[in-house]
């Protein structure tokens, strides 16, 4: 379930994109959007957006000079 901070009452994600993408091809695959949503813990309006083909997912600010992958080898 999608937990609140209780001071400023702001909505905190609990699931990762890994877990969204995993969510997204049960989906594709038949399953129920409900179900998904509560198995995987993610909201069904987060789930319907993102199935959604005019979906452009977006960063915010600057574009980056290194891809995700070149990013994680600096990391490790």
């Amino acid at each position: 379930m999608p937990k609140l901070n209780s001071s400023v009452q702001k909505y905190t994600k609990t699931y990762t994109e890994e877990t969204l993408q995993v969510a997204l091809a049960v989906i594709k695959r038949g399953a129920s959007k409900l179900l998904v949503a509560k198995k995987y813990g993610i909201p069904r309006a987060t789930l319907q957006f993102r199935l959604d083909t005019k979906l452009i997912k977006t960063r915010h600010g600057p574009n980056t000079y290194l891809t995700e992958i070149e990013e994680k080898l600096l990391v490790k």
